[in-house]
């Protein structure tokens, strides 16, 4: 202000002191003066570049509506948070929170890594370590399948200096195609809610979803390199396409939409005979999932696959069950930064947040389900289940062992192996019952879990 002053006070004096062309020639001095003054702060002011990653010059962002799906009347649904919830501090909970609102912003324009940019979110006050982010995003990865379009990877910057970094997320699609796109897996959503009735047990439910996953979808690797759909709900509720990635999502987000708590478990799926071998970077997905207060694990994939030997043979198995074939990813808790970040990688790695201890049977699928063999006389129970499966046409029969009476080695020498061969008298008695059909006792083919502690009996018809 006192500058201000001082220029209007020098002004008036050269009023009455000068003549019109000197006066002419003092304000022209002035005015270029306070010109210049404002161009160099104008250039201070550019100079001063915002903080974060530069935009993009093609860079326009485009908001992702989030603002309406239809909601079962009957079942309330939930946000499963579990990876949020193990998050070691405050800040990165903050970044979680941040990044989950900033990927409905999205750019129309790829950048260099061939993907379109969503929101990025600068945070002050603090810094996290390259590793402690990538635990975040793996998080919201974990949690939220209902984001489709957006992609394992981000970019990162800190800045120590003024104390502050920068996240920013990518989308695999233009924010022009996922609006479209959420449409149809809405569309897909509704269909499926109001398929789901009124006063269904948890078990039932989640029965519900495997099923409607399976019946809606096939598994196709062939064309997982070219097309991401494949990896997200989008490939299984729209295309009917997917691989274990998606149908994982899949499973997660209808549970989630009807009530159960499922989270998805990153690992290696092992075939029999076959030994572990991360190396190879072979990674599957599969679930865990909270029914009636205990958590099992789940592997729709599995089930829906050419070998599988039963429709629900891999629902709600515990531990023991699963221990062999299914062998999750180091939990980040118990990995160092530089596992969590190696230098020279830019594929994220395979790794988990949180893997629940399974070790619930209640609702086991094989447990609760199929045959069990607890006599080798008293089996009433077993041949009325097998007569069951022989009318319906079934190729595959399921016989639990269970445990608590013989071992599964001695089982199969009791039913198969050695005299007298229990289950031909199982299939004598079943071939008296039927009318239409028998099952060729000539012809049966077997095979047996030791993790499952299961027999398989597969059944030609005459």
């Amino acid at each position: 202000m006192k500058k201000i002053i001082a220029v209007l006070l020098m002004i008036g004096m050269m009023f009455l002191l000068c003549s019109c062309s000197v006066m002419d020639a003092v304000m022209g001095e002035i005015k270029e003066g306070i010109k210049e003054g404002l161009e160099e702060e104008l250039t201070e002011e550019a100079t001063e570049k915002p903080k974060g990653f530069e935009p993009m010059e093609t860079d326009d962002f485009y908001d992702i509506d989030n603002t309406y799906y239809k909601v079962s009347p009957y079942y309330t649904p939930i946000v499963c948070t579990v990876s949020y919830d193990c998050l070691e501090n405050d800040e990165q909970k903050q970044l979680y929170r941040r990044l989950v609102e900033s990927v409905y912003t999205v750019s129309d324009c790829t950048d260099d890594t061939g993907m379109f940019r969503c929101q990025q979110v600068v945070r002050e006050g603090g810094i996290l370590s390259e590793a402690q982010v990538r635990t975040v995003v793996k998080a919201i990865y974990d949690d939220h399948p209902e984001q489709f379009w957006v992609t394992i990877y981000f970019d990162y910057m800190a800045d120590e200096e003024e104390n502050y970094y920068a996240v920013m997320l990518y989308s695999c699609y233009s924010p022009k195609d996922i609006g479209p796109w959420l449409e149809k897996i809405r569309e897909a959503e509704e269909s499926f809610i109001d398929s789901v009735a009124d006063g269904l047990s948890e078990y039932e439910r989640e029965k519900l979803v495997h099923d409607y996953i399976i019946d809606n979808c096939y598994y196709n690797e062939a064309e997982s390199n070219v097309l991401e759909a494949y990896h997200s709900i989008y490939g299984v509720l729209v295309k009917g396409k997917a691989v274990c990635e998606g149908y994982a999502k899949a499973f997660q987000m209808l549970l989630n939409l009807v009530g159960i708590e499922c989270v998805g478990i990153e690992g290696e799926g092992v075939e029999p005979d076959e030994e572990p071998n991360f190396d190879d970077n072979i990674l599957h997905m599969w679930n865990a999932v909270k029914i009636d207060g205990e958590w099992y694990f789940a592997d729709v994939t599995w089930d829906d696959s050419e070998e599988a030997v039963l429709r629900h043979y891999y629902l709600n198995a515990p531990d023991e069950m699963f221990h062999n074939s299914h062998i999750p990813s180091q939990l980040t808790s118990q990995m160092e930064d530089e596992d969590i970040t190696p230098k020279g990688t830019y594929w994220q790695v395979s790794m988990n947040i949180f893997v629940p201890e399974c070790t619930a049977t209640e609702y086991c699928y094989v447990i609760r389900e199929c045959a069990h063999l607890d006599s080798y006389t008293d089996t009433e129970d077993l041949t009325d289940a097998m007569l069951k499966a022989a009318e319906n046409g079934e190729e595959n029969f399921i016989i639990y062992v269970d445990p608590a009476f013989s071992s599964l080695d001695d089982a199969l020498d009791h039913l198969i192996y050695d005299y007298p061969q229990y289950i031909f008298s199982y299939l004598s008695t079943v071939n008296n019952r039927l009318s239409d059909s028998s099952i060729d006792t000539e012809h049966i083919s077997f095979g047996y879990d030791e993790d499952f502690s299961t027999i398989i009996l597969e059944f030609e018809y005459r």
